[in-house]
C-alpha cells in the first residue's frame, strides 16, 4: 500500500510541473504566430513527458504486483509442498508401524544356560491408540501371559511375562516374572533384545527375539 501511494504521489507532482497553470497561461498570451506554434510545441512536449512517465510508473507498478504475486505463489506452493510431505511421511509410519505392530501370532525364542528356547504359541493383540498389548502363549517351561508397552518412535517394545501354568516337570514359582526390552530389527524384520529376571531369589538374563511368523527367525 505504501509503495502504491509514493506511485501516485510522484505522478501527480510530475504532472503539475509538467503542464502549465493557469497563472503562467494568463501571462503567457500570445499575439504572435510564433508565440502561439510555440506554446502548442511546448504542450506536444508537456504531453509526451507525462506519457512517458506515465509508462514508467505503469511499469514499476506491473513489477510490484509480479513480485507480490510470485511471493504469495511461491508461499502456496511452500505451504502445499509442506501438507504433502506431512502426509506422506505419516503414512509411511503408518505403514511401518503396522508392519512391526501386528496383532496375531508371534514366534519368541529366549537364550538360556547355553540354548536356545523357543515358544510354541505366542498371539499378540496391540492397541495401537493406547500403545499396549497383551498376549499368551506357551513354551517349554509352561503357559505364560504377556503384557507390555510400545513406542512407534523408537520402535521398541517393554513388556513383563509371568508364568500362569507350569509343566509338571518344572520346578518355577508362578511368580517367576521376566522383565523384556525389543528393539526393532528392520533388515531381518525381528525384535532383538534380552530378558532378565530378578524374582524369588533367582537371578538370570540372557537374548530374545520376537518374530511375526511369516518371517523367519533371525539365527
Amino acid at each position: 500500500m505504501f509503495s502504491l501511494f509514493t506511485l501516485a504521489y510522484s505522478l501527480f507532482v510530475l504532472l503539475k510541473l509538467s503542464l502549465p497553470t493557469a497563472a503562467n497561461k494568463s501571462h503567457s498570451f500570445c499575439a504572435t504566430e510564433a508565440c502561439v506554434i510555440g506554446q502548442y510545441e511546448q504542450s506536444i512536449v508537456n504531453a509526451i513527458m507525462v506519457l512517458i512517465i506515465c509508462s514508467i510508473l505503469w511499469c514499476i507498478l506491473m513489477f510490484y504486483i509480479c513480485v507480490f504475486t510470485s511471493q504469495q505463489k511461491s508461499r502456496t506452493n511452500a505451504t502445499s509442498a509442506s501438507v504433502h510431505n506431512s502426509i506422506d511421511s505419516a503414512t509411511q509410519n503408518e505403514t511401518h508401524a503396522d508392519m512391526m505392530f501386528e496383532s496375531g501370532q508371534w514366534i519368541s525364542r529366549y537364550f538360556q544356560r547355553g540354548q536356545w528356547h523357543r515358544s510354541y504359541l505366542h498371539k499378540i493383540a496391540f492397541d495401537m491408540n493406547q500403545n499396549t498389548f497383551v498376549g499368551y502363549g506357551n513354551d517349554d517351561l509352561g503357559q505364560f501371559r504377556t503384557i507390555g508397552y510400545i513406542s512407534l518412535t523408537s520402535s521398541t517394545i517393554n513388556m513383563t511375562q509371568t508364568y500362569v501354568r507350569v509343566l509338571h516337570d518344572q520346578k518355577i514359582d508362578l511368580k517367576h516374572e521376566l522383565t523384556i526390552e525389543l528393539q526393532w530389527n528392520g533388515e531381518q524384520r525381528v525384535f532383538v533384545g534380552k530378558w532378565t529376571s530378578e524374582s524369588d531369589g533367582y537371578e538370570g538374563k540372557g537374548s530374545y527375539e520376537l518374530t511375526k511368523l511369516q518371517y523367519q527367525i533371525a539365527k
